[in-house]
């Protein structure tokens, strides 16, 4: 829409805003109808999240593995930088896909939703903490670099302790319902 205006003539607020409150219409109709039923939300959560948890804990026993008393500081910080960066990048797919699922048609949905996207948003910025500062970590003295790697756990544990919450409290009755009736999440 093109607005012209004789010289000296100034636009009046009306017409510069009837435009725009055309278009915020528009835009909240089309967010309205992109909810996504219940059920479906779900099963895109759990696909996203189940394989996630899953390759979390997959690496971190492949860690634990690789790592023992005999490992040198070197072959320890490279191991942990391999788990902390898959991490961070596991989580960073899981948060891609549930931010794709879009937003359900439930009782505090956007809300729902929310937790799910921070709680991933938290697990990656936390993992990936914790690579940037074991990166930083010295090899040269064994005692002082084993309490850094404890430091930089104890620091991992503090910011993914806020994540629990993010996936087990579901405001939502129509949601928790469809949790726990999708074949994915079982």
């Amino acid at each position: 829409m093109l607005l012209t205006y004789e010289r000296g003539q100034r636009p009046g607020t009306t017409r510069l805003l009837a435009p725009l409150a055309v278009f915020c219409v528009l835009v909240l109709a089309a967010c309205a109808s992109d909810k996504v039923p219940p059920d479906e939300w779900a099963s895109k959560i759990c696909v996203a999240v189940k394989p996630w948890s899953t390759s979390i804990n997959a690496a971190v026993s492949a860690a634990q593995q690789k790592i023992t008393s005999g490992s040198s500081p070197t072959q320890t910080k490279a191991d942990l930088l391999t788990l902390y960066g898959g991490a961070r990048d596991a989580s960073n797919r899981a948060l891609g896909q549930v931010q794709a699922a879009g937003i359900p048609d439930a009782d505090n949905g956007a809300q729902v939703a929310q937790q799910f996207t921070a709680a991933l948003t938290t697990a990656r910025n936390a993992f990936a903490h914790a690579a940037t500062r074991t990166a930083a970590l010295s090899t040269s003295n064994k005692n002082a670099f084993y309490a850094g790697v404890v430091a930089v756990g104890q620091q991992l544990t503090t910011e993914n302790g806020q994540n629990s919450a993010g996936f087990s409290n579901v405001s939502s009755d129509q949601l928790q319902k469809a949790f726990d009736s999708v074949t994915e999440c079982k």
